[in-house]
């Protein structure tokens, strides 16, 4: 293997190319050195491949990463945050859109009432698409009849704990739907 040696005699194997040094401030000298063409393009070719699975990895190319499932009608079913169920038999769809989570946390706390979850679910039947509200305390609309079906919201989960806050892609319910 050959050595290049740079202005001080030095042997160096980075295989840089040494074209010439100048005398700089404090009697130090900088020494110009190129790389070969073939170590330069190995490097654009590097931070073109890493650029590439940059952007590919950044790309999101599905909104919804929660696969979609069917329902059956007169069965509790759990659907989760951003989850689409849908039967096709009866040209229905629903998603959990959102959560607000308001009820007393487990844990060392006092509430002066055990507060409530509301869940936004957004309906399609056919080609109208409805958006409802469905609540876990009782002095709320806890269940609505739409369109020729009964939804009922039976289950919020998790339960919230105190000092653990629950991330919203972790909520799930668990819904009721039948025909009237």
């Amino acid at each position: 293997m050959d050595y290049l040696a740079d202005s001080n005699g030095y042997r160096d194997d980075t295989r840089l190319r040494c074209i010439g040094s100048i005398r700089g401030k404090r009697n130090r000298y900088a020494t110009f050195c190129i790389l070969s063409i073939y170590h330069i393009i190995m490097i654009k070719a590097s931070i073109a491949i890493l650029l590439l699975i940059v952007i590919t990895n950044s790309c999101n190319v599905e909104d919804n990463p929660v696969p979609d499932r069917i329902i059956q009608l007169n069965e509790n079913t759990e659907i989760l945050y951003h989850q689409k169920l849908n039967n096709y038999e009866h040209e229905l769809s629903i998603l959990l859109d959102s959560v607000n989570d308001s009820r007393c946390p487990t844990g060392p706390v006092r509430c002066f009432w055990e507060g409530n979850a509301s869940v936004k679910f957004e309906l399609l039947f056919v080609d109208e698409i409805r958006s409802i509200i469905l609540n876990t305390h009782s002095q709320f609309r806890r269940d609505t009849s739409i369109c020729g079906y009964q939804i009922e919201l039976l289950e919020v989960n998790p339960y919230p704990e105190y000092n653990n806050p629950t991330a919203i892609e972790d909520y799930r319910a668990i819904i009721l739907i039948r025909e009237n």
